[in-house]
């Protein structure tokens, strides 16, 4: 596997990578807002989900046409502060025929490993429509993004992605203030994973600091 990046310019489209579109990246924000926006309403409106209880917990929301919104709470007590959030949004192109049992399986045992990692705040997965997912996942110190990457579960998951994707975006972002801010999510970086060759394709785009 290819271990360089192709650094891509603010606006540059690869040819023949339509997924690398920044067009697809702004929708992709636009999801990974709505699930903040909806983790902090609820936290506003219905505080006694978030009551003390053994973590990590899981809410299901159900959207519109019945699409899924899950919610796993790792600190709870963690959401009201107003510190900056570091931000992971991983949206992937799933292949039409890859089966979601492997998938569903190493997520659970994500979930399960939640209380080794002290700087996630909470894990979330929307289903925008049919076959397509965004996750986003909160830390409260930059450092909880490295301590997750070198999970061995999450290490496992990463295994799993070229038989299930045919690409994936994973954002980082910035989330000043935390959630109770109401201030936007700040896209910060953006890699991209090609999985349709024999041979993965990895580009990356760094953008300018708001």
């Amino acid at each position: 596997m290819r271990t360089e990046f192709v650094h891509l310019k603010p606006t540059e489209v690869i040819r023949g990578r339509p997924f690398t579109d920044p067009q697809n990246s702004a929708a992709d924000l636009a999801n990974l807002q709505y699930i903040a926006d909806k983790v902090r309403y609820l936290l506003l409106a219905q505080p006694e989900q978030f009551s003390p209880q053994p973590y990590p917990t899981v809410l299901y929301l159900t959207e519109q046409e019945g699409r899924y919104f899950r919610i796993t709470l790792a600190q709870p007590n963690r959401l009201n502060a107003n510190d900056d959030f570091y931000a992971v949004g991983f949206c992937g192109e799933k292949r039409p025929t890859s089966d979601r049992g492997p998938v569903d399986n190493i997520d659970e045992e994500l979930i399960e490993e939640f209380p080794q990692h002290p700087n996630l705040i909470c894990y979330c997965t929307l289903e925008v429509e049919p076959g397509h997912t965004c996750n986003l996942v909160l830390f409260d110190d930059p450092a909880g993004l490295l301590h997750w990457s070198r999970s061995a579960k999450h290490a496992q998951a990463v295994a799993l992605s070229p038989g299930y994707y045919y690409s994936i975006r994973l954002h980082n972002a910035l989330l000043p203030g935390g959630l109770l801010s109401s201030r936007p999510l700040m896209l910060l970086r953006t890699k991209y994973f090609d999985f349709q060759d024999d041979t993965v394709w990895w580009g990356v785009r760094e953008l300018p600091v708001q």
